[in-house]
């Protein structure tokens, strides 16, 4: 049995899991959510 290569691509995001994380804690898109249901009912 040989063992073959692995094709492993990395991808340097940063910080945006760290934003996305803060994001979902404050409920950033319920909040929106909400915002957008009001104005679309005026």
């Amino acid at each position: 049995m040989t063992a073959s290569p692995l094709n492993i691509t990395v991808q340097d995001v940063d910080h945006c899991g760290i934003v996305a994380e803060i994001c979902d804690d404050m409920e950033l898109v319920e909040q929106i959510n909400l915002v957008l249901v009001a104005i679309r009912k005026k």
